[in-house]
């Protein structure tokens, strides 16, 4: 079986925002139970995530989703349209959790 398990680390690196602002995201998913969270065993100070059964289920239903509507987006804007689009709503968010910071 794939180890699938991801510090919160490692997300604020690849979001490019603090640790503290992932915390607030992650508690949410941890009250879902879409999410578990550990203590790394070779670094007590590193905590990992994994999906529960709950939330691999939870992605397993609304990816297909994601998927349908990125292709709609594709059908109506084209796909530079579609990137540019995409581009942009990640730029959004970048200023959106920095300001949060």
């Amino acid at each position: 079986m794939e180890d699938s398990s991801v510090s919160l680390i490692d997300i604020a690196k690849k979001r490019g925002v603090t640790r503290g602002a992932i915390s607030r995201q992650i508690r949410v998913l941890l009250k879902l139970d879409y999410i578990s969270q550990s203590t790394d065993p070779s670094d007590r100070r590193r905590l990992i995530l994994n999906l529960t059964p709950s939330g691999q289920q939870t992605v397993s239903e609304l990816l297909p989703k994601v998927q349908e509507r990125f292709s709609s987006w594709m059908m109506a804007f084209g796909k530079e349209n579609a990137k540019q689009m995409l581009f942009l709503m990640n730029e959004f968010r970048q200023k959106v959790m920095a300001e949060e910071n």
